[in-house]
């Protein structure tokens, strides 16, 4: 991540972004809108990691149903 960082500097871009590439969401968003607002004096935004576990026959969805037990 350090050299990532270093990089994203000498290409003056502003964020840098790792998630999971399962991360599917319980709905739709907007990285980029979401991003834009942010107050530029904002220089760290944290997404949490949650994961979870099938232990059930009745789990169709483990992403979506995690996110609604967190709400």
């Amino acid at each position: 991540m350090e050299m990532a960082i270093v990089m994203a500097r000498n290409s003056g871009m502003d964020w840098i972004l790792h998630l999971d590439t399962d991360a599917a969401g319980g709905g739709e968003y907007s990285l980029r809108k979401l991003l834009h607002d942010i107050p530029r004096d904002v220089d760290m935004v944290v997404f949490p990691n949650y994961e979870s576990s099938v232990e059930r026959d009745d789990i169709k969805d483990p992403f979506i149903e995690l996110c609604n037990l967190l709400k």
